[in-house]
């Protein structure tokens, strides 16, 4: 995306001259550089030794210095569009928190160096962090997880059927008889790992899940994924992101999963082939 005019090129245009003509005919911006005014702006607003500033902040201030400056009422859309075009042309980068957070690049951005390390070492950790955080923030308070990855020899129907992290939830709602168990996925990927490849090997999880996630573990100064991100609302399968797979501070939603309905033998059939007896117990136990 070169500019802004490739994303709206009418409307944002449209409520400028409007507004411009409503100032007594004073010509406030002119036409030409519009877009490169209201660039401008939002790298004003972006601290310049590089700190970070929420994007509920900058978006705040940057619509109210439109008015002031300009006296344009933009919309929360607008600011979308330019802070787009800022993230895709360098000049911004987005930072990790929840929420979401930007900071102003003091150069040319530039592909991060990735220190890679070893998938199998992210498993425990991220296991911890389900267990005590994610399950927390989901209001999951039944559940059984299991580190599903590295089976061995054991038969359990190949690469694409055996996720890194399995979490069975148990529900219980108060209006609904019985009990409603829910199958969730994760499909772990260590930094640097960015293929399409997870994405689809996390949507082959949906033949037995509820829910599938592609968790990649990105650098703090963050990385673009928009593509990933892409592939992923294709294909129904959740986004997740993390620096430290101890640190449920440092994870990040960055899509949600589609809810599937998997058909009940196929459930149950994973969870006879995956999980070990002792597992299989507890979740016999959680559903009675």
């Amino acid at each position: 995306m070169d500019s802004l005019s490739k994303v709206r090129p009418n409307g944002m245009e449209q409520r400028l001259g409007d507004d411009q003509a409503a100032n007594d005919g004073v010509a406030l911006l002119k036409p030409a550089s519009t877009i490169d005014d209201l660039r401008m702006l939002m790298c004003e607003l972006t601290p310049a030794d590089g700190s970070t500033v929420t994007k509920e902040k900058l978006q705040q201030e940057w619509l109210l210095q439109c008015k002031r400056r300009f006296g344009v009422d933009l919309q929360d859309s607008d600011f979308e569009s330019i802070s787009v075009s800022l993230l895709e042309s360098g000049e911004l980068s987005k930072w990790k928190g929840r929420g979401g957070t930007f900071r102003r690049n003091l150069v040319k951005a530039v592909e991060p160096t990735l220190n890679k390390g070893l998938e199998r070492d992210l498993y425990e950790p991220f296991l911890q962090t389900l267990e005590k955080s994610y399950t927390e923030e989901q209001e999951i308070k039944y559940f059984v997880s299991y580190k599903t990855a590295q089976q061995g020899s054991r038969a359990t129907g190949g690469k694409w059927t055996r996720p890194d992290i399995t979490l069975i939830a148990v529900r219980v709602y108060e209006f609904m008889p019985g009990r409603t168990l829910e199958v969730i996925t994760f499909e772990i990927k260590p930094m640097g790992e960015y293929g399409i490849e997870g994405v689809l090997e996390a949507a082959a999880h949906s033949m037995f899940a509820n829910k599938s996630y592609l968790a990649l573990q990105v650098p703090d100064d963050g990385v673009d994924l928009s593509r990933i991100k892409r592939f992923c609302q294709r294909f129904g399968v959740g986004l997740m992101t993390f620096s430290d797979p101890a640190d449920w501070v440092t994870f990040d939603i960055i899509v949600l999963p589609e809810h599937r309905r998997p058909e009940p033998g196929e459930v149950d059939s994973f969870i006879r082939t995956q999980f070990d007896p002792k597992v299989r117990q507890r979740i016999q136990e959680l559903i009675k």
